[in-house]
């Protein structure tokens, strides 16, 4: 099952897997119990996602969910495929739920380890600050859950 893969590879890469795949509309969601995914919401006509989304295996966040990803790469990665890669900041968060009960749900961002594009970006701050915006205005986009919101806080460090 995808959830219960090793969080790391053997040469220390972090291992994400894709949900939603950069340039579409539809936001999708690994369900343990299916173990399939499944479509969580569909973006208005004209936005699409700017990255590649995923999750961590073998991780849980303040939500119950695995912990959520960010990857940077060349190209769109397909729904289900396991990225070895590094991290390289976060992007702090909170979400709202229905009831009004907000839980911190912050984003990794990291990079494929076999990106060309962005092979020199070690941390954050070696991102163009225009490409730290886009991430940085795509953590509300990606919330999975009907009816909720997602204040981005701030974004930080891998080190944090």
């Amino acid at each position: 099952m995808l959830t219960e893969l090793k969080t790391f590879d053997k040469n220390g890469n972090l291992n994400a897997v894709i949900e939603t795949s950069r340039g579409g509309r539809t936001k999708l969601a690994f369900d343990q119990k299916l173990d399939a995914f499944t479509a969580k919401k569909v973006l208005p006509q004209g936005m699409s996602f700017p990255f590649d989304f995923g999750f961590i295996p073998s991780t849980l966040g303040d939500d119950d969910d695995p912990i959520d990803v960010l990857v940077l790469m060349d190209e769109a990665l397909p729904t289900g495929t396991v990225v070895p890669s590094r991290l390289i900041g976060v992007i702090e968060a909170e979400q709202t739920d229905k009831d009004g009960e907000t839980t911190e749900n912050s984003r990794l961002i990291a990079v494929a380890a076999g990106c060309q594009i962005f092979s020199d970006v070690k941390k954050l701050s070696d991102l163009l600050s225009s490409r730290r915006d886009d991430a940085d205005r795509s953590a509300p986009a990606s919330t999975s859950s009907a009816g909720c919101g997602v204040t981005a806080a701030r974004g930080a460090h891998p080190e944090r």
